[in-house]
Parts: C-alpha cells; structure tokens; sequence
C-alpha cells in the first residue's frame, strides 16, 4: 500500500542514495587562485549531473510501465552542507543525493555513472579557473539501495482488475510507481508478483501537508474487499 491515487502499478523505480564530499583548500576570495573553492566546484558538478540526468529520462522514457510520465526517472540534491564565512573559500562541501531509476539500468551502472560524471565536473572546474584540483572529492553508497522491479499480469492481477473496476468504473493503464517502496522485497527477494496501490497522492509524501482523504481510504479498502473475496467465490 503506497499513495497511488488509487492506480494500480505493476512496477517501481529503484533509489539509489549518496553521500558526496568535495573537498576543497580553504583561503581568503582575495586570494581565489591559492585556494579551491568547494562549493564552485559543487556547482560544476551539480550542471554535469543535470547533463546526465536528461540523458537518463531519454533513455527511459518508452519503458512499457513509465512512458507515460515526463520524468519516469529522477536526480535529486536533498542536502547541502559546508563553508564557514562569506570572504573564505570553503575547504569542504557535502551533498546528499539520491538517484530514482527504472529497471533498464543496474545498481552498479548508476554508481560508475556518478564518479564518472563528478569527474567530468572537476574537469570542466580546473579548466574555468585555470588550476590543478589536487582536492579531490569521496562519493560513498551508505544509504538507501533499493532495486527496481516489474512484474508480469497473470491471473491473480487479473482478479485485481476485476476488483478496481467495479468500484472506480475505470479502465486502468498499465503503469510503474514511480518512487521506490518495500515491494521490491517481495519481488526481488521471494519472487512474489506485488502490485503497488493505495490511497493518496504522491506529491504529498513527507512533506509538510502530507494527507489523505478518509473516503479515499474507504474505497481502497472496498477494492481490497472485492478482490479478496471475488478471488474464492
């Protein structure tokens, strides 16, 4: 059960988070060429990040569960840290990211894809300013890794349909989840076939007005009831 909109979805994207630290040589901004600037230098890797991340969207976006979503992927920075006065350039940044991909890519590719795309940032940064970053940067993988999965539709999702339409009259699209959530433990672990569905919307989810309307959660659960039962009668 996540916040669908009550959709049903035969598939999830997977999440990938990150911790980056980009170090820099502090130094007085009257001095800018003897010091390495950590948050510019943040800066040229965030624009190579978002080269990267279009690249990523065009290549997912005719995956047959996510193709009707504008952005079936996503690259977010959710937190930045770092520096200590406004005249010093700061000696250390860290950025915290996560990475939403589907399930044409590898949790190994999207981790070679970060390091080689920071790399490409230093580059363009050393070649700006003119300098040698000797500073470097430390990408770790301590969080959040969670794979993508899809299923296919067989008769118990079937039954499922059946359910769906007799209480929101509609006709579904075959459509992903487009966050990551512990379905994937069922399928990717025990191969269980798992749909995600539920009540809500998404664009709420850990924000400060998250919500869900209570004849939304009624309804779900007459859904859940049709299809328990319709399944043994």
């Amino acid at each position: 059960l996540e916040p669908t909109q009550s959709k049903i979805c035969f598939a999830s994207r997977g999440a990938l988070w990150f911790t980056l630290k980009i170090n820099g040589k502090s130094a007085h901004m009257a001095q800018f060429l003897e010091g390495n600037n950590a948050i510019y230098k943040s800066a040229f890797i965030a624009l190579e990040m978002k080269k990267e991340w279009n690249k990523l969207v065009n290549k997912s976006k005719n995956h047959f569960y996510f193709k009707d979503y504008k952005m079936p992927i996503q690259f977010n920075l959710g937190v930045i840290s770092g520096g200590e006065i406004n005249s010093t350039l700061p000696a250390e940044i860290i950025l915290e990211g996560a990475v939403g991909f589907l399930s044409n890519m590898q949790m190994n590719d999207i981790k070679e894809m970060l390091h080689s795309l920071i790399k490409r940032g230093i580059k363009n940064y050393e070649r700006e300013f003119k300098l040698i970053d000797k500073q470097g940067y430390e990408l770790t993988f301590n969080k959040l890794h969670n794979d993508p999965y899809e299923i296919k539709i067989d008769y118990n999702v079937k039954s499922l349909l059946v359910a769906h339409r007799k209480v929101y009259s509609q006709t579904l699209k075959l459509i992903g989840f487009p966050a990551s959530c512990d379905a994937r433990i069922l399928v990717c672990r025990n191969k269980i076939p798992t749909v995600v569905f539920g009540p809500g919307d998404l664009a709420l989810a850990h924000s400060n007005c998250e919500k869900i309307k209570l004849d939304e959660i009624i309804k779900a659960i007459e859904m859940l009831y049709h299809f328990l039962v319709g399944r043994h009668n």
